[in-house]
């Protein structure tokens, strides 16, 4: 039977469904001849996912030492961390020993308590990355040739200050990017080429301002087009027009060039919208789907079946709570980063080509198998604290823990906020949840309070127009360049202090585009304002007949993760469909 409940951080009222039980029920584990079944979740979907993410750093980076060797490392974990953090060539090597740290599980004192002390003592590595050339600044990384402050992406070369860019080239200030080239400030494109400004658009060149377009090419300011060329808000013009209008926005300043960016997505949000982007999908809900099917609750997933609660998951089946990666992996149920052919993963974190895992963290390039609470470890087997046991002295020390952890109250809890090594402002969860230092406090977070920021000295730089940096406008360009990359620029909304790249500035030059005045972290939070919360609300299509199907309000009803008090007109993909030009 469902149970209705209320979540002990938000107080909200939420269901935990039968086929939410369902999942319980299989995934609950057997130690010792004896069923140890998961119970609901003491917190509501939003709440526990907000809580896995609280853990999860993907935009900051910071200059410290390592806690080895001394010598500088570039990562995500702050110098006032609280954590033992190694550089990389150091955490995988042998100079150290994870079975070091091992212990006796002290049956006086709650699991948490003491995973978190013996979590804090084992080291940790520095960056996640595989591959990389000429990118220190990166992390969750995998083969990355001369990338910037460039996260969750792989195989891509000259891309700064992007999220998920993957397979690309030459893409700046993008969030999901994957096989494109030269494109800017872009957010959910694929096969795109010298794009700017744009959403969710595959197969488009040479454009700007588009919105869910399709194959066009030369287009400004449009929505719902397909394989259209030189059109302006969705009207066919002429080549010249194109061009006039392109020319007028590259050529304007900042404060003009906002003017018409708000312009046109105010026409974007007059358009109709498609409830959901859900491809090649069967019984789903969610956003952002592709190639999967039986999934409840779920964003950002691509050839994965039967989840529920799930994000940013390829290829991926029969899990529950589950956020990022995937790779043949089943049976995870409230994880974080969990991957490459891993299975019957519990309650655990950073976790890599392992199975039967529960609540352990940082056992990555793993090859273990049957380990509780441990942090750290490679190849192992049938550990529990970092301590080995035989396996039937595992199965019943397990069992005895699993004892002690449902009489406390944590069996089948994910490891407390206020555990994860961040404070709750550098983590991905402030941009999807995002909330004040004492709303942070109160649901038992940290909060980073100090500035690990650069600090840089001299006047601020002004900068010029972009023509002003190209040879054959200026003949003192070349010295315009060197005041540019030596000089400090000011961010106009948080007054942080920032500086350009020298890749950076020549994507700007060539493409035309004008150095912006607003620090790196502060576009990314505005990118993410454009996106869509993971949420979904029931409504009804509000096509009035337009599309020329019917007449009067269409019937057909859906999951959307447009709000109903949002002014988008949000069709059903048969209005949808009929309305694409």
């Amino acid at each position: 039977m469902a149970e209705n409940k209320t979540c002990k951080q938000c107080q909200s009222n939420f269901t935990v469904d039968d086929a939410d039980l369902e999942f319980y029920k299989k995934l609950s584990p057997t130690f010792d001849g004896k069923v140890f079944e998961i119970p609901a979740p003491s917190l509501c979907p939003a709440c526990r996912r907000q809580r896995r993410m609280a853990g999860r750093n993907v935009t900051k980076l910071y200059r410290r030492k390592c806690d080895f060797s001394g010598k500088e490392i570039v990562s995500p974990y702050a110098p006032n961390s609280s954590n033992k953090v190694y550089g990389n060539d150091v955490y995988y090597s042998d100079k150290w020993d994870p079975f070091e740290y091992g212990r006796d599980f002290d049956f006086s004192r709650p699991f948490f308590e003491q995973f978190n002390e013996l979590y804090l003592e084992v080291p940790v590595s520095s960056r996640n990355v595989i591959f990389e050339e000429n990118s220190e600044f990166t992390n969750n990384a995998t083969a990355l040739k001369s990338c910037y402050l460039l996260q969750n992406s792989k195989h891509s070369e000259d891309c700064y200050y992007g999220l998920r860019v993957n397979r690309s080239k030459d893409c700046i200030d993008s969030y999901i990017c994957e096989r494109s080239e030269n494109c800017y400030e872009c957010i959910n494109i694929e096969n795109c080429y010298n794009c700017q400004f744009s959403t969710d658009c595959v197969n488009c060149r040479d454009s700007i301002l588009l919105d869910n377009c399709v194959g066009c090419k030369e287009c400004f300011g449009c929505a719902n087009l397909n394989n259209k060329q030189y059109w302006i808000n969705n009207e066919q013009k002429t080549k010249e027009e194109f061009e006039e209008l392109k020319d007028k926005f590259l050529n304007s300043d900042l404060a003009q060039r906002k003017v018409l960016i708000d312009k046109q997505r105010d026409f974007h949000r007059s358009q109709p919208k498609r409830f959901t982007h859900i491809y090649k999908s069967e019984n789903v809900t969610g956003d952002y789907i592709s190639n999967s099917k039986n999934l409840f609750n779920c964003y950002l997933i691509t050839s994965s079946e039967n989840l529920r609660y799930c994000h940013n998951i390829v290829a991926a089946k029969d899990s529950i709570d589950y956020d990022i990666w995937g790779n043949e992996s089943e049976n995870i149920i409230e994880c974080g980063e969990v991957g490459e052919q891993s299975r019957n993963i519990y309650f655990s974190r950073m976790i890599e080509q392992s199975q039967d895992i529960y609540y352990c963290a940082g056992l990555m390039s793993s090859h273990s198998h049957d380990c509780f609470g441990c942090a750290g470890l490679r190849q192992s087997e049938y550990c529990v604290f970092n301590k080995q046991y035989s396996k039937e002295e595992y199965e019943k020390l397990v069992a005895k823990i699993i004892e002690h952890m449902q009489e406390t109250g944590e069996w089948g809890e994910y490891f407390p906020i206020g555990h994860n090594p961040y404070g709750y402002n550098e983590t991905i969860a402030n941009d999807f949840h995002p909330i004040t230092r004492e709303e942070a406090i109160k649901i038992g977070a940290k909060w980073q309070d100090e500035d690990y920021s650069p600090s840089y000295e001299g006047s601020v730089y002004i900068a010029k127009n972009i023509s002003q940096y190209k040879s054959e406008n200026n003949p003192r360009a070349q010295e315009e360049v060197n005041e540019a990359l030596a000089g400090i620029l000011k961010c106009t909304i948080t007054g942080k202090p920032f500086k350009l790249q020298p890749q950076e500035l020549i994507f700007y030059i060539k493409n035309n585009i004008q150095i912006p005045n607003i620090h790196p972290d502060q576009r990314h939070t505005e990118r993410f304002k454009l996106t869509n919360p993971f949420r979904v609300w029931h409504r009804q299509c509000m096509c009035q007949g337009d599309c020329g199907q019917h007449q009067g309000q269409c019937p057909n009803e859906f999951e959307t993760t447009y709000a109903p008090e949002r002014p988008e007109k949000v069709y059903c993909e048969k209005c949808y469909q009929n309305i694409v030009k």
